[in-house]
């Protein structure tokens, strides 16, 4: 669509507060919907957007579906942003 290099992207998300696949209503307008990421020692608050403290006997909490999108890293404003790392299984 707009050809951009890949090495000079970078990625921002934004947490939604839709739960499940069908909340959503169609294809984001600017990245892609993401779903199925779960938080390891750490709950998400949705009313808050927020990350707090687990549950007790909580190991994983389910996070909503997050929509994630592609910046030019000119244009990236990455202060105060918390670079999370993300395993693609519960494994590591």
């Amino acid at each position: 669509k707009n050809q951009w290099e890949l090495d000079k992207l970078v990625t921002f998300t934004r947490v939604t507060k839709m739960m499940t696949v069908d909340e959503v209503d169609g294809p984001s307008r600017d990245g892609a919907y993401i779903i199925g990421l779960s938080l390891q020692g750490a709950s998400w608050d949705v009313n808050g957007a927020q990350i707090e403290k687990s549950k007790p006997k909580e190991m994983f909490c389910p996070m909503p579906v997050i929509n994630v999108k592609a910046v030019t890293k000119e244009k990236a404003n990455v202060g105060g942003i918390y670079h999370c790392p993300t395993y693609m299984t519960e494994q590591r």
